[in-house]
């Protein structure tokens, strides 16, 4: 009955007690929930508490600063936009909420109750969260933070684990990694309605390509290798047949250097899909310097909007709308 009690106390006054607006978070790199979709409570500032134990320190016989909790997520990556990635871990017995945050991202921490007591390590309360990711962060290594907080709205020692943030441009997890060769450059088509909209290039050699017809290398004795060195090769023909599966941007990736020549490049609308209208962009992708650890995140050389009508609609009969051309040495 005591822990019910504390547990109320301090939940009433995070959902009574702050000047936080009910918007409060929405806008956020990173939005949490728990147990049956409600919704953590965001509290502006950085995260309460001390800050991580160095490795030495632990080392050194150091021990966390009570209420202490454990932070766990599943393989370590995510995508921008991804939703229901899952966090959990365990506390302390004097902990009764869960505060959580990017270290380097955002305005704010999130606020949750720890559930029941964990019957494999006795003296121990279970959390559980649901983080849904903003569409804007920045792809690379983020460090994820919790911090325990007892009934008083002490904070313990923070823990923190980084949390790989992939593009939605493939790099080859470039930006995470030091040792991942990136990508020598990437064309890629993004868009803002459930239409069948297709990045179409015609190469140097004046082979069409397109998500249908996915590799830049011609063919030898009638057969096409998407292996060939220079060769440029489509990652996915998104929303074809109007399937509608939430990915809207299609890429071409050259591993290494195109073949010299110039490029053309055009945006088809194969099927409009009911829809009346598109808004797109076009953007070239290239490795950029190299960021603290050595990682070489992708950037963009070129970007250009633009936007089609369903009149435009053609089933691929037509080039489609030029947008740009470039030229490779």
């Amino acid at each position: 009955m005591r822990r019910a009690f504390r547990l109320v106390t301090l939940g009433a006054c995070l959902l009574g007690c702050s000047s936080e607006p009910l918007t409060a978070g929405v806008t956020e790199p990173l939005r949490v929930t728990y147990g049956n979709g409600r919704n953590a409570q965001f509290l502006s500032g950085e995260l309460p508490g001390s800050p991580p134990l160095s490795d030495q320190e632990i080392l050194g016989g150091a021990t966390p600063h009570a209420p202490a909790a454990t932070l766990n997520v599943s393989l370590g990556t995510v995508h921008r936009a991804e939703t229901g990635f899952v966090a959990s871990g365990t506390t302390t017995s004097e902990a009764v909420a869960i505060g959580i945050r990017f270290m380097d991202l955002g305005t704010g921490y999130w606020v949750l109750p720890v559930t029941g007591v964990d019957p494999t390590m006795p003296g121990t309360y279970n959390w559980n969260a649901t983080l849904d990711f903003g569409g804007n962060i920045e792809p690379g290594k983020h460090p994820l933070g919790a911090v325990a907080i007892d009934a008083a709205g002490n904070a313990g020692s923070q823990t923190a684990t980084p949390l790989c943030v992939l593009s939605d441009i493939p790099d080859n997890s470039s930006a995470c990694s030091a040792t991942a060769k990136p990508p020598f450059s990437v064309l890629s088509l993004n868009w803002d309605t459930a239409v069948d909209l297709d990045l179409r290039v015609i190469t140097p050699q004046g082979k069409v390509v397109d998500p249908k017809h996915p590799s830049t290398a011609l063919a030898v004795d009638g057969k096409v290798d998407p292996a060939a060195p220079n060769t440029g090769v489509f990652d996915s023909d998104a929303e074809r047949n109007c399937q509608h599966t939430g990915s809207r941007r299609e890429n071409l990736v050259w591993q290494d250097a195109p073949l010299p020549g110039t490029y053309l490049v055009y945006v088809s609308l194969f099927d409009a899909c009911g829809q009346s209208a598109v808004r797109f962009n076009v953007s070239l992708n290239r490795p950029g310097p190299a960021v603290d650890g050595g990682a070489h995140p992708l950037e963009s050389t070129y970007s250009q909007a633009g936007e089609l009508l369903a009149v435009d609609a053609d089933a691929g009969a037509k080039l489609g709308l030029f947008v740009t051309e470039f030229s490779v040495q």
